[in-house]
């Protein structure tokens, strides 16, 4: 794929075969895989928000599906359930009632939350797939997903557990956002020659489902370039080394 690629509403599954280093990439590298399983339908849901915050009601129905009766996916009878849901609406995902209750008291929330609403209706471009590569690192190629992008500021829909501004700042040391925030700014310049503020549209996840919008400071985005680059150096040093240590694996059984 060609330097500087910037690619709308990319399937996901395509975007995750680029041959590029992402900011979860960095995640796992640095801290190892993660098990989800827990959180599995905490994720399918936030990717429902996502389909109809950024896509709209129609690509929402293409994808997914609201069950109108409850399944328990801890119980043989319920993963059945599931299986024949599956098959009757096939390439789509499956949401639990109380799962696409949820959805609608995020998405209603999100789109009454006055600067989240000027944010999403003036989005000029949105599900931006970028590869490029961050100064410094020419010949390493980086990736990034960027949720919407205005012309003034990009941004990024964010579900979330808090349910205020105040505890969703506990969230950049817990979960990087500021390492995303940085990674994803500098990436984004580096692709277009543009430098635009970023922005989390934030909403809950549990009654009532209270929205905000969270822009990371100065101080923020700075410690989050530190650690991304410092992660980015090792990654690198370490790729080069394997790299060199399969050449000379190679070599050795080819004149074996």
């Amino acid at each position: 794929m060609e330097t500087n690629a910037i690619i709308e509403n990319l399937p996901d599954a395509d975007y995750r075969a680029i041959d590029a280093v992402s900011k979860s990439d960095l995640d796992k590298w640095v801290k190892g895989p993660v098990t989800r399983k827990a959180s599995q339908r905490f994720f399918l849901l936030g990717s429902a928000l996502h389909a109809l915050v950024l896509e709209g009601g129609d690509a929402y129905a293409d994808r997914y599906y609201a069950a109108e009766t409850d399944f328990n996916l801890s119980t043989k009878v319920g993963k059945t359930h599931l299986a024949n849901l599956s098959s009757q609406h096939p390439g789509k995902e499956i949401l639990k009632p109380k799962e696409y209750d949820q959805l609608l008291g995020m998405y209603n929330s999100l789109m009454v939350e006055p600067e989240a609403r000027s944010i999403i209706d003036s989005a000029k471009r949105t599900e931006l797939s970028i590869v490029s590569s961050h100064e410094g690192f020419d010949d390493l190629a980086s990736k990034c997903r960027l949720d919407l992008e205005t012309g003034m500021i990009i941004g990024d829909v964010k579900s979330t557990h808090c349910m205020n501004s105040e505890d969703f700042q506990l969230s950049f040391i817990r979960f990087g956002y500021d390492i995303q925030a940085a990674y994803y700014q500098d990436l984004y310049k580096r692709a277009t020659g543009l430098e635009l503020p970023f922005t989390f549209l934030c909403v809950c996840s549990k009654p009532p489902y209270p929205s905000w919008v969270t822009y990371p400071t100065p101080l923020q985005i700075a410690t989050g370039r530190r650690h991304y680059r410092l992660c980015l150096e090792f990654y690198k040093r370490y790729k080069k080394e394997t790299d060199h240590a399969t050449e000379s694996t190679a070599t050795s059984t080819a004149t074996a």
